[in-house]
C-alpha cells in the first residue's frame, strides 16, 4: 500500500459522547445569551415605557396648569378681592359656563369627585374651570352709554358678536354676550352697567372642563372641553393612556388639602393633581403604569 494513503497515527474522529457534551455546552452559551437578551429587553422596554409615561404626565400637568393658574381671575382684579363680578347672561345659570359671578371673583373653579361629572370615569375626579381669558384683550377708550358701545383698541381684538365677554375695571366686573361687533365699536345689552369708564378692559370669557372618559379605542385618555365664542367645543383627546385623576385642594389659611366635598371654592389656592398612566407596551405580561402628582397654584389667587 502506498505509504501516502496510510493513516496517520494518533488521529481520531470526536466520539458520540464528546459530541453531546459539545453540544450541551453550546445549548448552555446560547441559552444564557438568549436570557441575558430578553431580560436586557425587558428592562429597555419597561424604561422606555416609563419615560414615555413620565413624559405624558409632563405634557398633561403643563397645559392643564395654565388653564388653572388663571381660575377665578380677570386683568383688573385677582380673585378674592372686592371686585364685584355680575353676570347678566340671559340663560345665566343654564349650562355650567354660565354659573360663575354669583357674588364675588372667588368663583370660577368648581371639582367634581369619583365620577360626579356626567361623561367622566367612574371613579375618577373632573374640574370646571373659568377666568377672563388674556389672550384676547381690549381697552375702552369711550363708553356710548345712549347707545351701548364701547370703543375699544385696539381694533384687532378678535372679539365677534355673540362673543361672551368680561368688562371689568378696578371696582367691577360684568360677563355680558357681545349684541354686535364691528371692529373697534362693541355694542353691549342694556343690562351692562353704565359705570364703566375709558381704560376699562374688555376680555373673553374663557371656561374649560377637564376629566377623563373612555376613548373608544379599549383605553381611557384625559379630555378638555372649551367654550368657544358662546358655544362648547367637541372633547378635545389630551393625553392617551390616562386611566385616573385625582384632585385635592388647599384652601387658604389651612394646611391640608381637602377633596371637593369640603373645598371652599372662593378661598381656593391651589390645587394638586394625580394622575394615573399607562404605558401602550406589556412587560411580562403587565401594564406599566405609573401615578405622578404636581401641584399647582392658582396665579390669579396669589398674586
Amino acid at each position: 500500500m502506498n505509504a501516502r494513503m496510510q493513516p496517520r497515527r494518533g488521529t481520531r474522529g470526536m466520539t458520540l459522547v464528546e459530541l453531546m457534551i459539545s453540544i450541551v455546552l453550546g445549548l448552555l452559551v446560547t441559552g444564557a445569551a438568549v436570557s441575558m437578551f430578553l431580560s436586557f429587553s425587558r428592562t429597555y422596554t419597561a424604561s422606555e415605557t416609563l419615560s414615555r409615561v413620565q413624559e405624558n404626565a409632563r405634557i398633561g400637568f403643563e397645559l392643564m396648569s395654565q388653564d388653572l393658574r388663571e381660575a377665578g381671575g380677570v386683568p383688573c382684579a385677582k380673585a378674592g378681592t372686592n371686585n364685584l363680578l355680575r353676570n347678566v347672561l340671559s340663560n345665566a345659570n343654564a349650562v355650567w359656563w354660565t354659573t360663575w359671578g354669583q357674588g364675588s371673583l372667588g368663583d370660577g373653579l368648581r371639582g367634581y369627585n369619583d365620577g360626579a361629572l356626567s361623561g367622566s370615569k367612574s371613579g375618577t375626579d373632573a374640574l370646571e374651570i373659568m377666568s377672563g381669558s388674556s389672550a384676547a384683550t381690549a381697552h375702552v377708550t369711550n363708553h356710548d352709554t345712549t347707545n351701548r358701545v364701547f370703543s375699544v383698541i385696539p381694533a384687532s381684538h378678535g372679539f365677534a358678536a355673540n362673543d361672551i365677554l368680561v368688562v371689568c375695571d378696578n371696582e367691577r366686573s360684568t360677563i355680558f354676550q357681545a349684541s354686535a361687533v364691528s371692529g373697534a365699536a362693541i355694542t353691549h345689552p342694556a343690562t351692562v352697567s353704565s359705570d364703566y369708564g375709558d381704560n376699562s378692559v374688555l376680555v373673553r370669557l374663557q371656561a374649560e372642563r377637564w376629566y377623563v372618559a373612555a376613548n373608544g379605542r379599549g383605553g381611557n385618555s384625559l379630555y378638555r372641553v372649551v367654550m368657544r365664542g358662546s358655544t362648547l367645543g367637541a372633547p378635545e383627546e389630551v393625553l392617551e393612556g390616562v386611566s385616573n385623576m385625582q384632585l385635592t385642594y388647599l384652601n387658604s389659611g389651612a394646611s391640608n388639602y381637602v377633596t371637593s366635598a369640603t373645598a371652599n371654592w372662593p378661598s381656593v389656592r391651589a390645587v394638586r393633581v394625580e394622575l394615573t398612566l399607562d404605558g401602550r407596551e406589556r412587560v411580562d405580561g403587565q401594564t406599566v403604569n405609573r401615578t405622578v402628582a404636581h401641584t399647582i397654584t392658582l396665579r390669579s389667587r396669589n398674586a
